[in-house]
């Protein structure tokens, strides 16, 4: 009636043709897993391993050095300006015989 029976079997075929393709798909990301696997384990892999981490490492030490570069500047430059102040007070302040040698 009304094609039920129609629509139930279509139901059960597209039930079918899922259940193949998941466990297709299920098979494929395994293959895909050991693939990756194998790759990265060969020398090659490897090889390609080594060179990522280290250029990985370089940019990270790359980075670091001028954040610490970008954090000295301003205290280095506040205290050459702090030497020179207190050199430049030195000099300022009168000397024994009461003259002055001022800058």
């Amino acid at each position: 009636m009304f094609g039920l029976k129609k629509m139930r079997k279509q139901r059960e075929r597209l039930y079918a043709k899922t259940v193949l393709l998941e466990s297709r798909a299920e098979c494929s990301r395994k293959r895909f897993a050991q693939d990756v696997l194998d790759v990265a384990i060969s020398p090659e892999g490897l090889a390609a391993s080594f060179i990522l981490g280290l250029t990985t490492q370089s940019d990270l030490a790359n980075k670091n050095r001028s954040m610490l570069l970008k954090g000295i500047r301003p205290e280095f430059i506040r205290f050459l300006k702090e030497g020179f102040l207190s050199l430049r007070e030195e000099k300022s302040t009168p000397s024994s015989d009461g003259n002055s040698t001022g800058l």
